[in-house]
């Protein structure tokens, strides 16, 4: 399977070809900097790549706001934002954003008479900010392409929920793991708080009996309530999604960053466990020819594309992905798959025994390019991917032209928003 190209990757393709472009003219606009010089810094500062973080996204945004031009009718420069602003189009505080970035700077000043160069960035912009809201979107949980909520036929059928049900009728878990080392990290909380691993009155107290008591409350939710239930519920995404592209390949989860909070509904007394799994990576296997590596998965740079990551692409995703699920970093990355579940402890009259079992179970998904088996209506992902177009005319107005197409969700600019010039036409850019 190839790399698929992000809009984000686009945009950074056609900032190339207008710089080849500029190049290739005998006269430049600028004095002291001319456009395919500034075209180069730009293109290195904001360093558009399919893999780019939200973080890495608002950076980019937050440069082209730092940009500085000199309008025709100011005495002094301005900065782009101001530029921005003034023409009633939307910036970076207009949407709220609450990331601290570092200054980025750059000195070169863009007089406002070039059409061709105020038009690509004011459309740079608004794409790079378009995305960026959808990708903060998904990170929060918001407006997923896609949610399957399970039926309560779906919860009776579903093998890996069965095995939850009978596993836990064990003493304890094969292995005799915990839920030790998930209060430890913090991956488990008992009506939302956190309480250290030696606090087993803690438990005792929020279950309302002892945990030496074989199949207490208690003691099921000591050995069976941490990583065992985020490892069933885990099993579900293998068994139930699948590449909208190749629906035949193994799909299996990769990073996930997992969190059990443990309740008691205070009128039935029930002790719930709410499950929130988030996976950012993912990799699948070919079922026929056993000799092709893995490939390895994630979220690219729009927000929504699954696309596949090579070595170098790797060595970024996995460390950040790996500060998600350490808690270091906060809705920096965008899952592609989001797992909610609750999980009741019921007591067997005729063993007389608790238990576990599956009341819940729904998953969002980030991505046209997966689907879910249990999904009711599987919409195709041609409804949802990118547009592709045929190949470029050579000329800046095809440039732009493009630029425009790419720069969907058209939300970015404001009802009262002034046009730039018209520079869709060859005539309109006097090339």
């Amino acid at each position: 399977m190839k790399t698929k190209q992000t809009v984000v990757t686009l945009e950074c393709d056609i900032l190339e070809q207008f710089k080849q472009l500029v190049q290739q003219e005998k006269h430049g606009f600028f004095t002291k900097n001319n456009k395919a010089t500034f075209l180069e810094e730009l293109n290195g500062a904001l360093s558009l790549n399919n893999t780019m973080s939200i973080r890495e996204l608002a950076s980019a945004i937050s440069t082209i706001e730092d940009l500085q031009i000199r309008p025709l009718e100011a005495s002094k420069p301005i900065n782009f934002r101001e530029f921005l602003e003034n023409k009633h189009y939307r910036t970076f505080d207009d949407i709220q954003s609450d990331l601290s970035l570092p200054e980025k700077k750059m000195s070169i000043m863009i007089p406002e008479s070039d059409l061709q160069l105020s038009g690509l960035l004011v459309k740079l912009h608004q794409t790079l900010l378009n995305y960026y809201e959808l990708s903060r979107a998904h990170a929060a949980g918001q407006i997923p392409i896609s949610e399957v909520k399970y039926s309560e036929e779906q919860l009776q059928a579903t093998q890996s929920f069965f095995d939850l049900e009978t596993t836990s009728m064990a003493e304890k878990l094969p292995d005799s793991s915990t839920i030790i080392n998930d209060l430890k990290r913090k991956g488990v909380t008992l009506n939302g708080r956190v309480i250290s691993s030696d606090e087993h009155q803690a438990i005792e107290a929020f279950t309302r009996d002892r945990l030496d008591a074989s199949h207490s409350r208690a003691n099921r939710l000591f050995h069976f309530g941490g990583q065992f239930l985020e490892a069933i519920l885990l099993q579900e995404f293998s068994h139930s999604m699948q590449l909208a592209s190749r629906p035949d390949f193994i799909l299996e989860r990769g990073m996930v960053k997992g969190h059990i909070d443990w309740v008691r509904n205070p009128v039935n007394q029930v002790i719930s466990g709410n499950i929130n799994l988030k996976i950012f990576t993912c990799t699948s296997a070919d079922p026929v020819n056993k000799d092709v590596p893995q490939t390895f998965f994630s979220i690219g740079s729009d927000g929504s594309s699954l696309i596949t990551l090579d070595m170098k692409d790797i060595e970024k995703v996995i460390p950040r992905a790996s500060d998600e699920v350490n808690r270091k970093t906060e809705g920096n990355i965008v899952p592609i798959c989001e797992i909610n579940g609750r999980i009741d402890i019921v007591f067997n009259q005729s063993l007389g025994i608790h238990y576990l079992k599956v009341r819940e179970f729904s998953t969002k998904i980030y991505t046209p390019d997966l689907i879910s088996t249990k999904a009711f209506v599987l919409k195709p992902v041609e409804e949802h991917a990118v547009e592709t177009s045929p190949p470029m005319k050579p000329g800046i107005a095809a440039l732009l032209s493009r630029m425009g197409k790419f720069s969907s969700p058209k939300t970015g600019k404001r009802d009262d928003a002034i046009d730039l010039p018209d520079c869709s036409t060859r005539e309109s850019l006097k090339i």
